[in-house]
Protein backbone atom coordinates (compact mmCIF):
# COMPACT_ATOMS: atom_id res chain seq x y z
CA UNK A 1 0.00 0.00 0.00
CA UNK A 2 1.36 3.36 -1.00
CA UNK A 3 1.53 6.15 1.55
CA UNK A 4 1.89 9.90 0.90
CA UNK A 5 5.10 10.84 -0.85
CA UNK A 6 7.42 13.16 1.02
CA UNK A 7 8.75 15.82 -1.36
CA UNK A 8 12.16 17.35 -0.51
CA UNK A 9 11.94 21.01 0.42
CA UNK A 10 14.27 21.98 -2.45
CA UNK A 11 11.85 20.40 -4.95
CA UNK A 12 9.10 22.78 -3.82
CA UNK A 13 10.80 25.89 -5.18
CA UNK A 14 12.80 27.10 -8.15
CA UNK A 15 15.38 29.90 -8.20
CA UNK A 16 13.96 33.27 -9.18
CA UNK A 17 16.17 35.33 -11.50
CA UNK A 18 15.55 39.02 -12.10
CA UNK A 19 16.29 40.46 -15.55
CA UNK A 20 16.63 44.21 -15.87
CA UNK A 21 14.47 45.93 -18.44
CA UNK A 22 15.65 49.10 -20.21
CA UNK A 23 14.32 51.96 -22.26
CA UNK A 24 13.36 50.87 -25.76
CA UNK A 25 15.37 52.62 -28.46
CA UNK A 26 12.84 51.78 -31.16
CA UNK A 27 9.55 52.18 -29.24
CA UNK A 28 9.68 55.52 -27.35
CA UNK A 29 7.81 55.65 -24.08
CA UNK A 30 8.34 51.97 -23.34
CA UNK A 31 10.76 49.71 -21.55
CA UNK A 32 11.66 46.45 -23.21
CA UNK A 33 13.07 43.07 -22.26
CA UNK A 34 14.10 40.46 -24.81
CA UNK A 35 12.21 37.18 -24.54
CA UNK A 36 15.45 35.31 -25.30
CA UNK A 37 16.71 35.88 -21.74
CA UNK A 38 13.46 34.58 -20.30
CA UNK A 39 13.53 31.46 -22.47
CA UNK A 40 17.17 30.73 -21.63
CA UNK A 41 16.66 31.08 -17.89
CA UNK A 42 13.41 29.14 -17.80
CA UNK A 43 15.06 26.43 -19.89
CA UNK A 44 17.75 26.20 -17.21
CA UNK A 45 15.14 25.73 -14.50
CA UNK A 46 14.50 29.22 -13.12
CA UNK A 47 11.50 31.45 -12.73
CA UNK A 48 12.02 34.95 -14.14
CA UNK A 49 10.74 38.37 -13.12
CA UNK A 50 11.30 41.73 -14.83
CA UNK A 51 13.24 44.27 -12.76
CA UNK A 52 12.20 47.86 -13.28
CA UNK A 53 14.53 50.79 -13.87
CA UNK A 54 14.19 54.36 -12.62
CA UNK A 55 13.01 53.23 -9.17
CA UNK A 56 14.07 54.27 -5.69
CA UNK A 57 16.46 52.43 -3.42
CA UNK A 58 13.67 50.80 -1.39
CA UNK A 59 12.37 48.98 -4.48
CA UNK A 60 15.83 47.60 -5.27
CA UNK A 61 16.48 46.57 -1.67
CA UNK A 62 13.22 44.65 -1.57
CA UNK A 63 13.85 43.09 -4.98
CA UNK A 64 17.39 41.88 -4.34
CA UNK A 65 16.36 40.45 -0.96
CA UNK A 66 13.70 38.38 -2.74
CA UNK A 67 15.33 37.14 -5.97
CA UNK A 68 18.14 34.59 -6.13
CA UNK A 69 20.19 36.04 -8.98
CA UNK A 70 20.32 38.89 -11.50
CA UNK A 71 20.94 39.17 -15.25
CA UNK A 72 22.06 42.50 -16.71
CA UNK A 73 21.16 42.14 -20.39
CA UNK A 74 22.58 43.45 -23.64
CA UNK A 75 21.43 46.66 -25.29
CA UNK A 76 22.61 50.14 -26.19
CA UNK A 77 21.63 52.30 -23.23
CA UNK A 78 23.09 55.58 -22.03
CA UNK A 79 24.85 54.48 -18.85
CA UNK A 80 24.58 57.98 -17.37
CA UNK A 81 20.79 58.17 -17.66
CA UNK A 82 19.58 58.02 -14.05
CA UNK A 83 16.23 56.61 -15.19
CA UNK A 84 17.61 53.70 -17.22
CA UNK A 85 19.53 50.46 -16.81
CA UNK A 86 22.89 52.03 -15.93
CA UNK A 87 21.72 53.55 -12.66
CA UNK A 88 19.61 50.53 -11.73
CA UNK A 89 22.55 48.19 -12.41
CA UNK A 90 24.84 50.31 -10.26
CA UNK A 91 22.45 50.23 -7.31
CA UNK A 92 21.85 46.49 -7.59
CA UNK A 93 25.56 45.76 -8.05
CA UNK A 94 26.42 47.47 -4.77
CA UNK A 95 23.49 45.87 -2.97
CA UNK A 96 24.68 42.47 -4.25
CA UNK A 97 28.17 43.23 -2.94
CA UNK A 98 26.62 43.88 0.45
CA UNK A 99 24.69 40.62 0.42
CA UNK A 100 27.79 38.61 -0.46
CA UNK A 101 29.78 40.40 2.22
CA UNK A 102 27.38 39.11 4.90
CA UNK A 103 27.41 35.56 3.55
CA UNK A 104 24.46 35.55 1.12
CA UNK A 105 25.74 34.02 -2.13
CA UNK A 106 24.15 36.26 -4.76
CA UNK A 107 25.24 35.87 -8.42
CA UNK A 108 25.12 38.35 -11.30
CA UNK A 109 25.51 37.55 -14.99
CA UNK A 110 26.21 40.50 -17.31
CA UNK A 111 25.66 39.86 -21.03
CA UNK A 112 27.30 42.10 -23.69
CA UNK A 113 26.21 45.53 -22.45
CA UNK A 114 25.97 43.81 -19.06
CA UNK A 115 29.70 43.00 -19.06
CA UNK A 116 30.40 46.59 -20.04
CA UNK A 117 28.24 47.86 -17.19
CA UNK A 118 29.96 45.61 -14.66
CA UNK A 119 33.31 47.10 -15.66
CA UNK A 120 31.99 50.66 -15.76
CA UNK A 121 30.41 50.35 -12.30
CA UNK A 122 33.67 48.95 -10.92
CA UNK A 123 35.44 52.03 -12.29
CA UNK A 124 33.04 54.41 -10.53
CA UNK A 125 30.95 54.95 -13.69
CA UNK A 126 34.00 56.35 -15.48
CA UNK A 127 34.42 55.44 -19.14
CA UNK A 128 36.56 52.32 -19.61
CA UNK A 129 35.23 51.14 -22.98
CA UNK A 130 36.74 51.48 -26.44
CA UNK A 131 35.26 51.29 -29.92
CA UNK A 132 35.79 48.01 -31.71
CA UNK A 133 35.35 47.07 -35.35
CA UNK A 134 33.79 44.18 -37.21
CA UNK A 135 32.10 42.44 -34.28
CA UNK A 136 28.54 43.59 -34.95
CA UNK A 137 27.23 40.23 -36.18
CA UNK A 138 29.85 37.54 -36.02
CA UNK A 139 30.53 34.22 -34.32
CA UNK A 140 33.89 33.75 -32.62
CA UNK A 141 35.65 30.91 -30.79
CA UNK A 142 36.90 31.87 -27.33
CA UNK A 143 40.60 32.09 -26.57
CA UNK A 144 40.84 30.96 -22.96
CA UNK A 145 43.55 32.54 -20.83
CA UNK A 146 45.11 32.18 -17.40
CA UNK A 147 43.54 29.84 -14.89
CA UNK A 148 40.14 29.92 -16.57
CA UNK A 149 39.48 26.26 -15.72
CA UNK A 150 39.63 27.11 -12.01
CA UNK A 151 37.02 29.87 -12.29
CA UNK A 152 33.52 29.60 -10.94
CA UNK A 153 32.19 30.07 -14.47
CA UNK A 154 34.12 27.34 -16.26
CA UNK A 155 35.23 24.78 -13.69
CA UNK A 156 31.85 23.03 -13.80
CA UNK A 157 31.67 22.98 -17.60
CA UNK A 158 32.37 19.68 -19.31
CA UNK A 159 35.41 19.26 -21.53
CA UNK A 160 33.00 18.96 -24.45
CA UNK A 161 31.64 22.45 -23.74
CA UNK A 162 35.14 23.92 -23.40
CA UNK A 163 36.24 22.27 -26.65
CA UNK A 164 33.24 23.65 -28.56
CA UNK A 165 33.69 27.16 -27.18
CA UNK A 166 37.39 27.22 -27.97
CA UNK A 167 37.36 25.60 -31.42
CA UNK A 168 34.16 26.77 -33.14
CA UNK A 169 32.71 30.26 -33.86
CA UNK A 170 29.63 29.73 -31.69
CA UNK A 171 29.67 32.84 -29.48
CA UNK A 172 27.36 35.52 -30.90
CA UNK A 173 29.02 38.95 -30.91
CA UNK A 174 26.85 42.03 -31.51
CA UNK A 175 28.69 45.00 -30.06
CA UNK A 176 30.29 48.30 -31.05
CA UNK A 177 32.23 48.77 -27.83
CA UNK A 178 34.73 46.55 -26.07
CA UNK A 179 36.54 46.29 -22.78
CA UNK A 180 40.14 46.00 -23.96
CA UNK A 181 42.41 43.64 -22.06
CA UNK A 182 45.04 46.38 -21.80
CA UNK A 183 42.52 48.60 -20.00
CA UNK A 184 41.78 45.90 -17.42
CA UNK A 185 45.48 45.32 -16.86
CA UNK A 186 46.31 49.01 -16.39
CA UNK A 187 43.26 50.43 -14.59
CA UNK A 188 43.55 49.71 -10.87
CA UNK A 189 39.77 49.77 -10.34
CA UNK A 190 39.32 46.99 -12.90
CA UNK A 191 41.80 44.60 -11.40
CA UNK A 192 39.03 43.06 -9.31
CA UNK A 193 38.18 41.23 -12.56
CA UNK A 194 39.91 38.05 -13.68
CA UNK A 195 40.02 37.74 -17.47
CA UNK A 196 38.94 34.25 -18.49
CA UNK A 197 38.86 34.56 -22.29
CA UNK A 198 39.70 37.09 -25.00
CA UNK A 199 38.97 37.77 -28.65
CA UNK A 200 40.15 40.22 -31.30
CA UNK A 201 38.19 42.65 -33.45
CA UNK A 202 38.91 42.99 -37.18
CA UNK A 203 41.75 45.43 -36.46
CA UNK A 204 43.45 42.96 -34.12
CA UNK A 205 42.53 44.79 -30.91
CA UNK A 206 42.22 42.29 -28.08
CA UNK A 207 39.12 42.56 -25.89
CA UNK A 208 37.70 40.68 -22.93
CA UNK A 209 35.09 38.10 -23.92
CA UNK A 210 34.48 36.63 -20.46
CA UNK A 211 35.53 37.70 -16.98
CA UNK A 212 34.81 36.96 -13.34
CA UNK A 213 35.05 39.02 -10.16
CA UNK A 214 37.81 37.88 -7.83
CA UNK A 215 35.67 38.18 -4.68
CA UNK A 216 32.03 37.82 -5.71
CA UNK A 217 30.02 35.46 -7.96
CA UNK A 218 29.75 38.13 -10.67
CA UNK A 219 30.45 37.15 -14.28
CA UNK A 220 30.43 39.08 -17.54
CA UNK A 221 30.38 37.73 -21.10
CA UNK A 222 30.74 40.03 -24.11
CA UNK A 223 28.76 37.69 -26.36
CA UNK A 224 25.09 36.65 -26.37
CA UNK A 225 24.59 32.96 -25.46
CA UNK A 226 20.81 33.38 -25.69
CA UNK A 227 20.96 34.59 -29.30
CA UNK A 228 22.62 31.39 -30.43
CA UNK A 229 19.84 29.45 -28.71
CA UNK A 230 16.76 31.39 -29.76
CA UNK A 231 17.36 34.04 -32.45
CA UNK A 232 15.95 33.05 -35.84
CA UNK A 233 16.52 36.16 -37.96
CA UNK A 234 17.67 35.65 -41.54
CA UNK A 235 20.51 38.14 -40.97
CA UNK A 236 21.90 36.14 -38.07
CA UNK A 237 25.42 34.95 -39.05
CA UNK A 238 26.28 32.65 -36.17
CA UNK A 239 26.62 28.86 -36.27
CA UNK A 240 23.58 27.25 -34.70
CA UNK A 241 23.44 23.49 -34.23
CA UNK A 242 23.25 20.94 -31.45
CA UNK A 243 26.85 21.49 -30.30
CA UNK A 244 26.40 25.26 -30.31
CA UNK A 245 23.28 24.93 -28.19
CA UNK A 246 25.02 22.70 -25.66
CA UNK A 247 27.85 25.19 -25.25
CA UNK A 248 25.77 28.36 -25.09
CA UNK A 249 23.20 27.15 -22.63
CA UNK A 250 26.02 26.57 -20.12
CA UNK A 251 26.12 30.27 -19.20
CA UNK A 252 22.48 30.29 -18.09
CA UNK A 253 22.91 26.91 -16.41
CA UNK A 254 25.74 28.55 -14.47
CA UNK A 255 23.71 31.40 -13.01
CA UNK A 256 20.80 29.13 -12.15
CA UNK A 257 23.16 26.72 -10.36
CA UNK A 258 24.71 29.63 -8.45
CA UNK A 259 21.26 30.98 -7.57
CA UNK A 260 20.43 27.78 -5.69
CA UNK A 261 23.08 28.81 -3.15
CA UNK A 262 20.94 31.45 -1.41
CA UNK A 263 17.55 31.24 0.26
CA UNK A 264 16.10 34.63 -0.74
CA UNK A 265 12.35 34.48 -1.29
CA UNK A 266 9.29 36.64 -1.84
CA UNK A 267 6.59 37.24 0.79
CA UNK A 268 3.60 34.93 0.51
CA UNK A 269 1.50 35.66 -2.58
CA UNK A 270 3.80 38.13 -4.33
CA UNK A 271 5.78 35.97 -6.75
CA UNK A 272 2.80 34.64 -8.69
CA UNK A 273 1.90 38.16 -9.79
CA UNK A 274 5.44 39.10 -10.81
CA UNK A 275 6.74 36.17 -12.87
CA UNK A 276 6.96 36.48 -16.66
CA UNK A 277 4.01 34.11 -17.14
CA UNK A 278 1.83 37.16 -16.42
CA UNK A 279 3.07 38.87 -19.58
CA UNK A 280 3.03 38.15 -23.30
CA UNK A 281 5.97 38.88 -25.64
CA UNK A 282 5.41 40.59 -28.96
CA UNK A 283 6.86 39.57 -32.31
CA UNK A 284 8.99 42.57 -33.29
CA UNK A 285 10.53 43.72 -36.56
CA UNK A 286 13.00 46.43 -35.69
CA UNK A 287 13.00 49.39 -38.11
CA UNK A 288 15.85 49.46 -40.65
CA UNK A 289 17.49 46.42 -39.08
CA UNK A 290 15.93 43.56 -41.05
CA UNK A 291 15.92 41.98 -37.60
CA UNK A 292 13.09 40.09 -35.96
CA UNK A 293 12.76 39.20 -32.30
CA UNK A 294 10.37 38.56 -29.46
CA UNK A 295 10.24 41.27 -26.83
CA UNK A 296 8.23 42.25 -23.78
CA UNK A 297 7.20 45.91 -23.73
CA UNK A 298 6.18 47.81 -20.61
CA UNK A 299 4.79 51.33 -20.58
CA UNK A 300 7.02 53.71 -18.68
CA UNK A 301 5.57 54.85 -15.34
CA UNK A 302 2.45 52.75 -15.78
CA UNK A 303 1.97 50.50 -12.75
CA UNK A 304 -1.00 49.08 -10.89
CA UNK A 305 -1.09 48.08 -7.25
CA UNK A 306 -2.39 44.66 -6.25
CA UNK A 307 -3.43 44.20 -2.62
CA UNK A 308 -3.62 40.66 -1.28
CA UNK A 309 -6.23 40.19 1.46
CA UNK A 310 -7.38 37.40 3.73
CA UNK A 311 -11.03 36.33 3.88
CA UNK A 312 -11.62 38.82 6.69
CA UNK A 313 -10.32 41.54 4.29
CA UNK A 314 -7.21 42.25 6.35
CA UNK A 315 -4.23 43.07 4.16
CA UNK A 316 -1.48 40.48 3.60
CA UNK A 317 0.81 42.39 1.22
CA UNK A 318 0.86 44.94 -1.58
CA UNK A 319 2.62 44.50 -4.93
CA UNK A 320 3.22 47.04 -7.69
CA UNK A 321 2.96 45.36 -11.12
CA UNK A 322 3.99 46.75 -14.48
CA UNK A 323 1.39 46.66 -17.21
CA UNK A 324 2.12 45.60 -20.77
CA UNK A 325 1.16 47.61 -23.82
Amino acid sequence: MFGPQVIPVRALRRPVIGVLMQKSTWKPGYYHLSANYVKALEGAGALVIPVRVGEGIDYYRKTIASINGLVIPGGSANFNDSTDIGEASKILYHLAEGLNDVGVHFPILGVCQGLQLLATISAGMNSVLSSCQGVGNIGLPLTFVGNFSESSLYRGASQTIIDILSSRPVTANFHKFCLNTETVETETALQVWNILSVNNDQNGTEFVSSMEHNAYPFVGVQFHPEKSLFSTSSVFRIENDYSSNIANRWFYDWIVQESWKNNNSFPLGELDKLVMQNYCPQFTVRPNWRWVSEDYFFKQSHNVTIVYRKKDHSEISTVSVLQLD
